[in-house]
């Protein structure tokens, strides 16, 4: 399969949505899995813990989208520009 094959699953709003989601879960996962205050019970599966996971993936998903927009609205503002405030032989001191 090419690269060019996979782009029509993603290029889909669900599948980015569904991939974010995945993503965001497993790390809440592995926050959960390295918080000591989770292992009292040695099981991952209860109701403090998918408040944990359903909370930490609506915010990762808000915070996601909001670095989206800001990119969106960014990047024809500054990809334009030069960022260079130095160029070879521009500063130097006649003495």
């Amino acid at each position: 399969m090419e690269v060019n094959s996979y782009d029509k699953y993603f290029s889909s709003k669900y599948a980015r949505l569904l991939v974010r989601i995945v993503i965001l879960y497993l790390i809440s996962t592995i926050f959960k899995s390295f918080d000591q205050s989770f292992i009292a019970d040695l099981t991952i599966f209860n109701l403090r813990g998918h408040m944990f996971s359903i909370v930490y993936v609506l915010y990762g998903l808000l915070v996601w989208q909001g670095a989206v927009e800001v990119a969106g609205w960014a990047a024809p503002k500054f990809t334009q520009r030069k960022f260079f405030l130095w160029r070879p032989g521009s500063w130097h001191m006649d003495w």
